[in-house]
Order: C-alpha cells, then sequence, then structure tokens
C-alpha cells in the first residue's frame, strides 16, 4: 500500500494531485527566471511544453473526477500571447498601385487580388 492510498483511505488527499503540483511548481520557478532572462529562449520553450502537459493532465484529472469541474491553470503568458495577436490582426497590408498583384511579402502575409 503507498502513501496516496493511506491518505485517501483517511481523507488527507490534497486538492491537488502530486504530479500535477510539481509541474505547476516547476512552472512557476521557470517564469520566476525568465522574469530576469528575457531572452532565454531555451527556457521560454520549456515553459510552453510545461504548460501544454499542465492543461493534459488537468483535462485527464477532470475527467476522473481528481479534479473539480471549474479548477483552471491560469499562466500569466497568455496575456501577452493575445496582445500580440490583436496587434498582428490589427496591421494593414500595403497594396500596390493600379490595384495589381504584388510578390512582396510583408508581416508574413502575401497579397494577391483574385
Amino acid at each position: 500500500m503507498n502513501i496516496s492510498k493511506i491518505l485517501r483511505l483517511k481523507g488527507l488527499v490534497p486538492l491537488v494531485p502530486e504530479d500535477l503540483f510539481y509541474l505547476i511548481k516547476k512552472a512557476n520557478k521557470i517564469k520566476a527566471h525568465l522574469s530576469d532572462f528575457k531572452h532565454d529562449l531555451a527556457n521560454r520553450y520549456h515553459l510552453n511544453l510545461i504548460e501544454s502537459h499542465i492543461y493534459r493532465l488537468s483535462r485527464y484529472y477532470k475527467r476522473i473526477f481528481r479534479l473539480p469541474k471549474n479548477w483552471k491553470y491560469i499562466s500569466n503568458n497568455n496575456k501577452n500571447k493575445l496582445t500580440k495577436e490583436k496587434t498582428m490582426k490589427d496591421k494593414t497590408i500595403p497594396k500596390a498601385k493600379n490595384n495589381q498583384s504584388t510578390n512582396i511579402k510583408h508581416w508574413g502575409y502575401r497579397e494577391t487580388n483574385i
């Protein structure tokens, strides 16, 4: 019999499962590191991987009723992603003279008149 079964029998099970708790703890450590070192791309990538793992685990634990249905992991980075997407959508692509199609790539988009 392992420790988690004993705790479950005594009614002392924590709200968040242990593996999910340690993933959240690791994500918070990486966020603290990234606040000091903003250009650390490797850790930014690994933070993205860890947070996606947190989201997948939380879906699983909600499905098997180990987490409440209204439990959410909220990342501070989502706010930055949303504002970045809004600014990219607001930018306009300059048109060619006389409504001719152009092959110039601007902001990753190609403008063609169809």
